[in-house]
């Protein structure tokens, strides 16, 4: 969030793609969860598959809001974002983390 800029029309543009993406990781961890747990609980993979497609539209519809505000802007800023996700995973950190 510290790369956030400022200014309305940027810093809306950023935080919407921010969101995305926390929505993004968001689904990828309740699907990963919903697949292992299929095999031993059924009603609890069925509740995280349930919250997969509820994540991946609230991903789906922050990145179509940045989008519908200056769309080149918002795949530059989404791009720039992915690039400081990719460059946070990599970097050692002594507290526990979900990424």
């Amino acid at each position: 969030m510290r790369a956030i800029r400022n200014g309305e029309r940027y810093q809306v543009i950023d935080r919407l793609i921010c969101c995305s993406l926390i929505e993004g990781r968001s689904c990828e961890k309740f699907q990963i969860l919903a697949q292992k747990l299929s095999a031993t609980d059924r009603e609890l993979a069925d509740f995280y598959g349930g919250l997969v497609e509820s994540e991946g539209n609230h991903y789906a519809t922050y990145l179509l809001m940045a989008k519908a505000i200056h769309e080149k802007e918002a795949q530059q800023r989404l791009d720039f974002y992915l690039d400081l996700d990719a460059q946070l995973i990599r970097q050692p950190n002594p507290l526990p983390m979900l990424h």
